[in-house]
């Protein structure tokens, strides 16, 4: 039995997998039309391989996001794909200013480089 968390989990995964569905579908429309279609003649069979292999590349998120059941009853909401994850930078959030001086400081602190020490013998 699954809590409410990964009930509400569960019910946004669903909501954010249909539109990355209809993202993908779009992109891969757009795709064969001006690459296959309009460009036709510099396009190989490389070119289909490459669409076939990325579209099957577009599973990897429908597993993680796929909840876990046991005879209809839930038991885990599946990963949250709400999370930013590998590439959390695209998505550019606004950045507060407590945000921004922790990062400079530890920017300002990773190029400082380190000091080493001798141990005394």
């Amino acid at each position: 039995m699954a809590n409410q968390g990964a009930k509400k989990r569960k019910d946004e995964n669903t909501q954010h997998m249909s539109m990355l569905r209809l993202i993908m579908i779009a992109c891969n429309i757009l795709y064969i039309i001006v690459r296959l279609l309009i460009g036709h003649a510099s396009s190989t069979w490389k070119h289909w391989i490459g669409l076939v292999i990325t579209s099957l590349g577009y599973g990897v998120p429908y597993q993680m996001a796929k909840p876990v059941t046991d005879d209809g009853q839930l038991i885990d909401g599946g990963s949250d794909m709400t999370n930013a994850g590998m590439c959390g930078y695209l998505q550019g959030g606004v950045e507060d200013e407590k945000t921004r001086k922790k990062r400079e400081k530890m920017e300002r602190k990773a190029s400082r480089g380190q000091v080493i020490k001798k141990r005394p013998r």
